[in-house]
């Protein structure tokens, strides 16, 4: 059982709500549980990360799921890697040296999770996601302002990235954009 050294409160992270901090004497670990709450002790899952891919040093590696604000490691490929927990749903992480492409993993109190999907270690930055064709086609004639547009990338979008995508359209000079439907067709 963890020996606790005291109990402190203070806003740790500026949002104006009273953090609690421990520390684990055994384990020499501090722990943060954001807002007053104590971190979450459920078995953790790990629903998704993106991107999927980047170079070793690669910030802001944004893991999702359940049950992650107690989160003590993050590991690409068995490699510990910095990180922050942002809330129980999500972890930020830097891709370590000596990464190699395979499995993420993350350990909570609660115990270890393992995604199914592997990280993929490149050598450079990753390439941005290209679109490969759009309906209707660029400069079609008799198009309505308000048609829909369907494009087709080169990679797939995660329901992670697809939330900073916004489309522009020249019709409009570029100032307003419409709703984004994300839709994995089947190959």
């Amino acid at each position: 059982m963890p020996t606790s050294l005291g109990v402190t409160l203070g806003d740790v992270d500026g949002d104006g709500d009273l953090d609690l901090i421990t520390a684990d004497e055994q384990r020499g670990r501090v722990i943060l549980g954001r807002d007053g709450l104590a971190p979450s002790v459920g078995i953790p899952t790990l629903n998704a990360f993106s991107p999927g891919a980047g170079p070793v040093g690669a910030t802001g590696i944004r893991l999702a799921g359940t049950n992650l604000s107690s989160t003590t490691g993050v590991y690409f490929n068995g490699v510990s890697a910095r990180f922050v927990v942002n809330s129980n749903s999500q972890v930020v992480a830097v891709v370590p040296t000596g990464a190699s492409t395979g499995p993420l993993r993350i350990t909570t109190v609660g115990g270890s999770v393992t995604s199914v999907q592997p990280f993929v270690v490149t050598e450079g930055p990753v390439p941005p996601v290209l679109v490969t064709s759009t309906t209707p086609q660029a400069n079609a004639l008799n198009v309505s302002a308000t048609a829909n547009l369907q494009a087709t990338f080169a990679s797939p979008i995660t329901d992670l990235s697809a939330p900073a995508m916004h489309v522009f359209g020249s019709q409009r000079r570029g100032g307003s954009w419409g709703a984004l439907v994300v839709e994995t067709l089947p190959p």
